[in-house]
């Protein structure tokens, strides 16, 4: 499962994960020839650990900034990146690069890359200017940004250091005002099916995110120790910044549940046992969606995210005796019954039984419907 978003039939923008860091490293090396004259970083990019940990930076730069670091897609192939560096956010500007394979040339894949980069970074997290710096030298990037309409602005000598040499940059830049946004409102999603998507939560959804707690406080608030009366827009800030470090350190990350176009709630796979392989979901639902068979779409996605994609031998779902459609959902994916644990959790000023149900890797059939377990009394 990989988060993108489509540009057009060819071509779509992914979120780029610690767990993609040995196919980027194959490709950067696969092109390090064309890429060091213009890429001064290629020389440093000796094994994939050195990119884990570039791709950990450029995650959790999205979490302070919310500017992105993501991989190209021609054809569902990874076959370059685009990026923002050197953000300012006082005086609203940052600057967008790019990279591509060779092999990816000459069919228009950078320039929709780096077009809908533009129409994201002035419409979602809202600068004013974007600023794009091209060696002299590199003709095909000069004849992408001159495409793309941006004004060229002067030339900074030896503005960087590359394969040994300095060399200069030309500099182009474009503002808010001069730029028209062509593309569909971005998001980082995996579709699940017609109608339901899982979308990476950024920070600029945390006004979103904290309108639908508020406006279901009591409901998500009978089930979930952290929905108070005290949770506040500052809270979902601060869960959205800590969610997306827990990406970059591997301990798994929540995601909006959007139903018909519409964020209903939020599943994730935290916190990760790395040693142990193993991870805990967690669901919540918006009381006006229940009844859609949501949660339960939603966390088959996430059993195979957290199985398959990343590798973990088990994952676990813990719930209250009480919550009977909590319970449902492993009852419905097949979940093994483990355990039910007196008082094992606090809600709403009393301990309450908790049910633990788990899943091993070696019992799940990736997208299976459920099945159901002879041994598995739908009540403890």
């Amino acid at each position: 499962m990989n988060f993108t978003y489509r540009v057009d039939d060819e071509i779509s923008l992914r979120l780029i994960e610690p767990r993609h860091a040995e196919g980027l490293f194959a490709l950067v090396d696969a092109n390090r020839d064309v890429l060091l004259p213009w890429m001064r970083w290629v020389n440093e990019v000796t094994d994939a650990e050195v990119l884990r940990g570039m791709i950990g930076q450029w995650v959790a730069q999205t979490a302070e900034t919310g500017c992105m670091s993501l991989g190209i897609e021609l054809d569902g192939e990874l076959v370059g990146v685009v990026f923002h560096i050197r953000p300012d956010l006082v005086n609203k500007q940052v600057e967008v690069g790019y990279w591509l394979a060779a092999s990816a040339r000459g069919r228009g894949a950078a320039i929709r890359a780096v077009r809908a980069m533009l129409d994201m970074t002035f419409r979602d997290p809202g600068f004013n200017r974007v600023n794009v710096r091209v060696a002299p030298g590199n003709t095909a990037s000069l004849a992408l940004a001159e495409r793309l309409g941006l004004t060229r602005e002067g030339v900074t000598r030896q503005a960087w250091l590359a394969d040994g040499r300095y060399c200069d940059a030309v500099e182009f830049g474009v503002l808010a005002q001069e730029w028209e946004v062509t593309s569909p409102a971005f998001s980082l999603t995996c579709r699940v099916d017609t109608g339901l998507e899982l979308r990476v939560l950024e920070p600029r959804h945390a006004n979103e995110l904290y309108m639908l707690i508020d406006a279901n406080r009591d409901h998500i608030g009978r089930w979930m120790p952290w929905c108070t009366q005290g949770y506040g827009l500052k809270d979902a800030e601060i869960f959205i910044q800590g969610n997306l470090a827990g990406l970059v350190k591997g301990l798994g990350m929540t995601l909006a549940m959007v139903y018909q176009g519409e964020l209903v709630g939020g599943i994730g796979n935290q916190p990760v046992d790395v040693v142990n392989r193993s991870a805990d979901i967690g669901y919540w639902l918006a009381e006006s969606a229940q009844g859609n068979g949501i949660v339960t779409r939603a966390a088959r996605a996430m059993v195979d995210y957290s199985l398959v994609d990343m590798g973990l031998n088990r994952v676990t779902i813990h719930t209250a005796t009480e919550n009977k459609r909590s319970a449902a959902v492993p009852e419905r994916l097949g979940f093994g019954l483990v355990s039910v644990r007196r008082q094992a959790e606090a809600l709403n000023g009393k301990q309450v039984d908790q049910i633990e149900y788990a899943m091993l890797a070696d019992e799940w059939t990736v997208g299976q419907e459920g099945v159901t377990r002879p041994d598995n009394p739908l009540t403890p």
